[in-house]
């Protein structure tokens, strides 16, 4: 129901953008190893570069717009896949993503703190939404802790606490949204027809 294709930029020939995967940390792979595979399924789709049918997106009330990062792409495909669709990747295409050159560090450190900021809220409001009971134990605490790390370890490499007061923010967010979340989830959960969380079992090609 939502089709991909491998996002690269201009001067590289590896990348990680083929497909998004909920219960693993994806590795770089060769755009060469890749297309090795006309297609695979994936767990979820990447979010700038996928192709559906309207009346699919319209099904499963299109993104969730409570937060600008860290929602869309991953929410939108776990309830694609709890509704019975499946996502893949195609590899007989590719787009470049073109990124801004020379950036300050000021500007650098500004666009990582305020992608920090929704990271948390984001992530976990999907999670929430979408994962089974048993699923969200174990997962919602590897999710908190390894955002939580990322954010450190960015204030670490810029000697700065920029990046974990976002993350604190992120906290904010999170619980000053938390009813709505789980009003959210009682809906989706009520019109899943899958009964596993089956895009937690995709994991990436070989």
């Amino acid at each position: 129901s939502f089709l991909s294709i491998p996002l690269l930029t201009p001067d590289s020939s590896v990348t990680e953008h083929y497909g998004m995967y909920f219960s693993t940390i994806k590795r770089n792979l060769s755009i060469t190893k890749i297309k090795k595979q006309n297609y695979f399924q994936t767990g979820g789709f990447i979010g700038g570069l996928t192709f559906f049918k309207k009346d699919i997106f319209i099904e499963l009330n299109g993104f969730d717009e409570k937060y600008p990062f860290c929602i869309d792409d991953y929410d939108l495909s776990a309830r694609a896949y709890l509704r019975g669709h499946k996502i893949y990747t195609l590899t007989n295409c590719v787009a470049y993503h073109i990124k801004e050159k020379n950036l300050s560090r000021e500007s650098t450190l500004k666009k990582l703190a305020w992608k920090r900021k929704y990271e948390l809220c984001g992530f976990t409001r999907m999670l929430l939404k979408n994962y089974r009971l048993k699923n969200i134990i174990i997962w919602f605490p590897l999710a908190a802790g390894w955002i939580f790390i990322k954010a450190l370890k960015l204030s670490m490499r810029y000697r700065t606490f920029k990046p974990l007061l976002s993350y604190a923010k992120s906290v904010v967010y999170f619980l000053f949204d938390f009813k709505d979340t789980i009003y959210q989830r009682r809906i989706i959960q009520s019109k899943r027809t899958v009964k596993e969380d089956l895009f937690l079992k995709i994991n990436p090609p070989r």
